[in-house]
């Protein structure tokens, strides 16, 4: 059982935070191979769009902490709905100038030209996300263009351009480690070092390879956990002769551990069609379906749902805050509140 502290409660209840994680389009432009997207729905809609700005118009009064993630799909496509919502965040701020904001993006990269960059940091969004597959052999196997063609280098560029702008931003370079590039993964680190090496607002977190449920392809060269182990020693190993930051995945058998944005009652995902869920990563689940988004900026809740995915708040299981997911089916929707303690009914 993990420890949760009174802190950590009081945080993920809080009416004073809200973290909303913004899908502004689920469409993409890239086709990753072990990608557990379906791509079905669209760019958010103007009322989806209303209905966001709606939400915040009405909470930021009682805000203290405001945190926007920008996901999709791939959220440049839809760069018109970010800069909607971005513009109305920097005119709320202005009336609410004691709200701590921050803003970050999870993009595949390939539209993160110099003047999107400039763009964004103007919208106050100051930390990236950019995955890579490895060295350029490896990766435009894997990350590739919805129409086949490869991606490498037109990241890599992208990322040169953003070193050369002398704003205070950071960027995590994620690497995707299989069984495939698991050799590559040097090579990898010697050119992020030579690129980035003097630059600490680059890092690395290097990530295995997954197969996700929904993701088409089923014969992925995953790592056995303990090649996995011993790549991810040599590798903060490397980071470090290198001085580079790197940073990997929290291993199983880990001491510490990360409560998930899902665990928090403050926290919601609203996908492009007004959908409210959860977890960015089972997306069609039913217990994922947790209420929808109004055009005046009113969520409409499933409150027992809700509370399945914050039962860890109270069982203080490691397992339940690191990953709600696991187990979600199991609850179905029968939790209830009692004195502020989730039980099941």
């Amino acid at each position: 059982m993990g420890i949760v502290t009174i802190g950590d409660v009081t945080s993920a209840l809080s009416d004073e935070a809200l973290q909303l994680i913004l899908m502004p389009t689920e469409q993409c432009n890239f086709r990753c191979v072990y990608c557990y997207e379906n791509f079905r729905n669209g760019a958010m809609p103007k009322e989806t769009i209303d209905a966001v700005r709606s939400l915040l118009s009405s909470r930021i009064g009682d805000l203290r902490y405001l945190v926007i993630s920008w996901f999709g799909g791939e959220p440049l496509l839809a760069l018109d709905a970010i800069a909607s919502v971005s513009e109305h965040i920097r005119t709320l701020l202005l009336s609410n100038p004691d709200v701590r904001y921050k803003a970050s993006i999870t993009t595949n990269g390939y539209l993160l030209t110099a003047a999107t960059f400039r763009r964004l940091l103007d919208w106050g969004v100051f930390t990236y996300q950019i995955s890579f597959d490895g060295p350029r052999e490896q990766h435009d196997r894997k990350r590739i263009l919805a129409d086949g063609r490869p991606t490498f280098d037109r990241l890599w560029t992208n990322l040169i351009q953003m070193k050369a702008v002398p704003d205070r931003f950071a960027v995590t370079v994620r690497l995707h480690v299989d069984g495939d590039n698991a050799d590559q993964v040097p090579a990898f680190l010697s050119q992020f070092a030579q690129d980035f090496g003097h630059d600490d607002r680059f890092a690395v977190y290097i990530i295995e390879l997954g197969q996700y449920a929904n993701a088409p392809r089923q014969d992925l060269n995953l790592l056995p956990s303990e090649c996995a182990d011993r790549l991810m020693q040599e590798a903060c190993s490397l980071g470090q002769g290198l001085h580079i930051p790197v940073r990997v995945a929290e291993r199983n058998n880990h001491e510490f551990y990360a409560t998930c944005f899902a665990t928090k009652l403050n926290s919601f995902i609203i996908r492009s069609n007004g959908q409210v869920s959860k977890c960015i990563v089972a997306l069609e689940k039913d217990a994922n379906q947790v209420g929808t988004i109004h055009e005046d900026g009113t969520l409409s809740l499933d409150r027992m749902k809700l509370l399945a995915w914050a039962r860890g708040l109270s069982s203080g299981e490691t397992q339940e805050l690191e990953c709600p997911l696991r187990g979600i089916d199991s609850c179905g929707s029968g939790w209830l509140e009692e004195n502020g303690t989730f039980v099941k009914s």
